[in-house]
């Protein structure tokens, strides 16, 4: 999984757009002009000269530019994000062609204004795949990250688990339980109110996961040309649902609000 060593740490069109009212007995929709305020890392825009880096996203759907990620400029990016003591803490990862052939994998830590690094530390994955994770959420009572990933030779043995790590050290993961690769969420995020994480597997399915690893699916989403890569996934408390930004093989980006506590009526 980590491939030709190289180390670039050493010293999707994301427009939202189209927003419209909740439809009756539907589990998704669009989402609606509220008070929220979203920030999200952009990793791609079909533009000359772009930097993947922090965007603040209004209701509206406008996307107000906030810094550029000091990595993008050699095809690195933040896969995963999350607050805490103050700063914006990530993992930085730079890829080569697939989110399995890993050429450099870092923790870092940022000022979440002015985006300054104020702290990095490489993880050698040369002996395991089990720092590295997929898609992970903050639990903030546990101080720990949840996700996915796997382990075992990416050639011959390579198996898909759910997974935990101190919120600082993700070289420290331990394996919760293994699942099938189907089950295994490029989308994710801990619900605060519900107590558990929310995600999106690849086969397109809203599930519920606890900290343990039990896993229900809900339901199916209708999203057509869902990727699998990495989408955004986070708790609103202020608007009481989940927003999501997927990933699909199209030239187009929607955000979404899920209500895990509704049935869709199909």
């Amino acid at each position: 999984m980590s491939g030709t060593t190289v180390s670039p740490f050493s010293t999707k069109i994301n427009t939202v757009h189209d927003f419209t009212e909740k439809p009756a007995g539907n589990i998704m929709n669009k989402v609606g002009a509220t008070g929220s305020t979203i920030y999200g890392y952009q990793s791609y825009a079909d533009v000359e000269e772009f930097l993947g880096g922090l965007y603040e996203i209004e209701p509206s759907g406008d996307m107000r530019h906030l810094w550029d990620y000091s990595y993008a400029t050699v095809g690195a990016a933040i896969n995963n994000g999350w607050i805490r003591n103050g700063k914006l803490c990530g993992l930085g990862i730079f890829t080569m062609g697939s989110e399995d052939l890993v050429g450099d994998y870092a923790y870092q830590e940022f000022d979440f204004v002015t985006g300054e690094m104020t702290a990095m530390r490489r993880i050698d994955l040369a002996d395991g795949n089990l720092p590295y994770f997929y898609k992970a959420a903050y639990v903030p009572e546990d101080d720990r990250i949840y996700g996915f990933g796997r382990i075992g030779d990416p050639y011959s043995d390579s198996r898909y688990i759910f997974k935990a790590a101190p919120a600082d050290k993700p070289e420290d993961a331990v394996m919760i339980t293994e699942i099938e690769p189907g089950d295994r969420c490029y989308s994710l995020c801990w619900h605060p109110v519900d107590r558990c994480f929310y995600g999106v597997n690849t086969w397109g399915k809203l599930v519920k996961i606890d900290r343990d690893g039990t896993y229900t699916e809900l339901c199916e989403l209708p999203i057509d040309n869902l990727a699998n890569s990495s989408g955004a996934m986070v708790y609103s408390p202020y608007d009481g649902y989940i927003l999501w930004n997927p990933t699909v093989v199209a030239p187009s980006s929607t955000l979404y609000a899920l209500y895990p506590d509704e049935k869709p009526i199909e």
